[in-house]
């Protein structure tokens, strides 16, 4: 099964393992080291006690960081000799990488202990017995000379300075072993990506452009004609219409245009059914209630308003319609 498939199968704890990873360095490492700028340069000339990093309420000490210094500098000229040397390592920032790596470690060691994970000493003594410079004829070269080996360091360290370091080693690399212990890479995309990461090309381009060798061709019109035949649809246009519009603006038209009220007047007469209304007819009804009163003076009421209705009637300006008395006898109105 390859680490995709893994990192498939595990989507959900690898989420959890990448925010863990990034919540342990902007909680422990980000905003600790902001304080810590030219804090490597001065710790040669600080105070033992003095703190040159704090990551999380755990301070870094310059003692602390001037040995992990020092054994770092024995270890780069141990291996590259008279070709390298301390003010050349400074220069290439080998000060602020130390550094790094020690906040980095306090970050993990915190982190670890927050999850449970510990170093028992039956493992720290197994750790400690497979050393191999602690080791002669295959076995433990014993107390005496164990202690004695660390007294020669450069800066000479005790049997609890070194117990102790070893132990937040361990610690360290089982919290990176719970992270990382399931995934496996395969050979394939091993060699992929070293390709990927390793492989160069090197390619040279020589430009020829058109201008350079036109005045060398010449094309006659029987090439031009065989290039054409034999590639007439790449020349061939899509079908195509022609559009003529007149657009009319009305208000422009309107304001040069004169109509005379003769004009009016044939076109009224000439459409007229369209403005003829046919006749029509409004009635209007009047009563009268009789509850509570005497019948004869209703009926009395009534007839005088009936008489007033039609005399308007015949008169010259009355309307079309007038109200419309009934004849029967009134009745008391709902």
């Amino acid at each position: 099964m390859t680490m995709l498939d893994h990192m498939r199968r595990h989507k959900g704890w690898l989420k959890w393992s990448l925010g863990l990873v990034v919540l342990t360095f902007v909680a422990f490492y980000a905003t600790d080291f902001a304080d810590t700028s030219g804090s490597t340069v001065a710790a040669g000339a600080a105070g033992p006690n003095e703190v040159v990093a704090d990551v999380n309420g755990t301070r870094i000490t310059a003692i602390e960081f001037q040995r992990r210094y020092t054994q770092q500098m024995q270890a780069y000229m141990g291996a590259y000799g008279g070709n390298v040397n301390e003010q050349l390592l400074r220069q290439l920032g080998i000060d602020r990488q130390i550094l790094n790596q020690m906040i980095d470690e306090h970050a993990a060691l915190q982190e670890a202990e927050r999850q449970g994970i510990t170093v028992s000493d039956e493992e720290l003594a197994q750790q400690i017995f497979a050393i191999p410079a602690l080791q002669e004829n295959g076995r433990f070269i014993g107390e005496a000379r164990y202690e004695q080996l660390l007294r020669s360091q450069r800066p000479p360290m005790t049997k609890a300075q070194f117990e102790q370091n070893l132990r937040r080693s361990l610690m360290i690399d089982k919290l990176r072993a719970a992270l990382t212990d399931w995934m496996t890479v395969s050979d394939a995309e091993l060699e992929r990506e070293y390709k990927l990461r390793n492989e160069k090309v090197k390619l040279q381009v020589v430009a020829l452009t058109a201008d350079r060798f036109r005045d060398q061709v010449t094309v006659t019109d029987q090439d031009i004609a065989s290039y054409f035949n034999q590639r007439q649809a790449e020349y061939r246009v899509g079908e195509q219409r022609k559009v003529k519009m007149l657009v009319l603006d009305r208000d422009a038209l309107r304001a040069r245009v004169n109509i005379t009220p003769a004009e009016v007047e044939a076109y009224y007469n000439a459409n007229i059914q369209q403005y003829t209304q046919p006749e029509q007819v409004r009635a209007s009804h009047i009563l009268f209630s009789t509850q509570g009163k005497d019948e004869a003076t209703v009926q009395k009421q009534a007839e005088e308003v009936l008489k007033r209705a039609r005399a308007a009637r015949t008169s010259p300006r009355s309307p079309r319609s007038s109200p419309r008395i009934p004849a029967r006898r009134p009745t008391a109105a709902t």
